[in-house]
């Protein structure tokens, strides 16, 4: 079989992350009532939809019968409810309030990670020491974790989205879902974390610019 082309890969990868997306919008769907959800999406946002390319990532994204019934339940794969962010753009405000909700009702039985407490940059700082330098070194230094995490995410994610085949897709999926069941506490921890230091970086990363503004000559923007 010919690898799709540039198109059909993207039209595959949107549909991917729409499936995905709506799905983690409730802890479980009927089958019809997700569908008429991914459609609605599709209408809303002005985009053609192709119910053979949602049926395909439904297998990829979620938790269903093999022969999927109207009423049929399907719910999202563990491993890809990591990757799933409030910022996508194409939720709704009341969609992204739903999420949060939801993802705050689902961690609180775990601990919280616990930060260090963010230092507040000073009006005025001593002679040669610029004040955007400490959350620029707080910024890279948190940033570099956040990559780490990043990395794991994509990595469980590519390992399900790049099999060769299905059986070999559905085996990567199995060993996933196994994996999360057996250290689901670290998993939830590290979800979590990445969360939150999506948050963090954009705060510093706000503190330094505003810094530069105001002191162009002894700071520099991240």
């Amino acid at each position: 079989m010919p690898p799709p082309s540039p198109r059909q890969a993207a039209l595959a990868s949107d549909m991917y992350d729409c499936v995905c997306h709506i799905l983690a919008l409730e802890p479980q769907w009927v089958a019809d009532a997700l569908e008429a959800a991914v459609r609605a999406m599709h209408e809303r946002v002005g985009r053609a939809y192709r119910r053979d390319l949602y049926l395909k990532q439904l297998k990829q994204v979620a938790i269903c019968p093999p022969q999927l019934a109207a009423s049929a339940v399907c719910k999202l794969k563990p491993h890809v409810g990591a990757m799933v962010r409030e910022d996508w753009p194409h939720y709704t405000p009341e969609q992204r309030g739903r999420l949060q909700s939801l993802r705050k009702a689902a961690e609180a039985p775990a601990e919280p990670v616990k930060h260090p407490p963010e230092r507040r940059m000073p009006m005025e700082q001593p002679a040669g020491k610029p004040a955007g330098r400490q959350p620029a070194g707080r910024f890279r230094e948190r940033y570099r974790r956040y990559r780490q995490l990043d990395a794991l995410f994509t990595g469980l994610d590519d390992k399900v989205r790049g099999a060769s085949c299905e059986d070999a897709r559905r085996e990567a999926e199995a060993r996933l879902v196994e994996a999360f069941r057996a250290k689901k506490r670290s998993m939830l921890q590290q979800t979590q974390e990445y969360r939150a230091l999506h948050v963090e970086l954009k705060r510093l990363k706000a503190a330094v610019n505003g810094y530069v503004e105001r002191a162009p000559k002894t700071a520099v923007a991240l």
